[in-house]
């Protein structure tokens, strides 16, 4: 009696499931056909055309940014002093290091000094323990 009653309940299951995706087939029909006429429409080809022009402008706008940024890099590069600059002053490497000793010696944390000299924070924590470890960095 259990097992009829399971099958019965089966049976129903599975009819409704096959009901509901016969709707879901129809309804998916009926929106392919909706969308099928949009995209026969003439408006659809003006907005076509429109995101055509639209991309070919926004292609054209990137190639431009990059050609200035290109001649912005050169620019940069073409009148920037060898080596580092502080306050506008060029310094060599050795000039950098000694600054940095300096002021670890006095007492400035790795940020600050590097804030300061515009070097990498790790470099500054580098010499910083080379100094405290007794290794010469010449």
């Amino acid at each position: 009696m259990i097992a009829i009653v399971i099958i019965v309940v089966g049976i129903i299951l599975f009819i409704m499931g096959a009901r509901q995706l016969t709707l879901f087939v129809s309804d998916l029909y009926g929106a392919l056909d909706r969308v099928e006429k949009i995209l026969e429409s003439p408006r659809f080809e003006r907005v076509e055309r429109l995101n055509l022009e639209v991309d070919e402008l926004n292609y054209s706008y990137y190639e431009i940014l990059d050609d200035i940024n290109e001649r912005l890099i050169l620019l940069e590069t073409a009148n920037k002093p060898a080596g580092r600059t502080l306050n506008g002053v060029a310094y060599s490497a050795s000039t950098e290091r000694d600054m940095i000793i300096s002021l670890v010696d006095s007492g400035m944390t790795d940020q600050a000094i590097a804030k300061r000299l515009g070097v990498g924070v790790g470099k500054v924590a580098v010499l910083r323990r080379t100094r405290s470890a007794g290794i010469k960095t010449e």
